[in-house]
């Protein structure tokens, strides 16, 4: 059985500041992607931006506060990741 990629939609009117909406048009024509998609996935990582902010403060309540050395590696995996993300994202536009 194949699954379906198809979701669920609903429309939703928004409005910008001029110059956001310039910037959000010209990455998502950058990206070729749709105003809609590119939105879309802001959200999406703003909302896990906030789970897990809501996940350290929770740990931090059972275990204390994250330390200065615990941080800056947690600051070095994102990096790599984001330079992964980059790169993969780099060779499928070239592809």
């Amino acid at each position: 059985m194949v699954a379906s990629s198809f979701m669920a939609t609903r429309k939703l009117s928004i409005s910008f500041e001029e110059n956001l909406e310039a910037a959000i048009r010209a990455s998502a024509s950058h990206e070729e992607r749709s105003v809609s998609s590119w939105i879309a996935e802001a959200a999406l990582q703003r909302l896990r931006l906030l789970a897990l902010g809501e996940a350290v403060t929770a740990w931090e309540g059972e275990h204390g506060a994250l330390t200065e050395a615990e941080i800056a590696n947690a600051d070095r995996v994102f990096e790599r990741a984001a330079r992964r993300r980059s790169r993969k994202s780099a060779a499928s536009r070239v592809a």
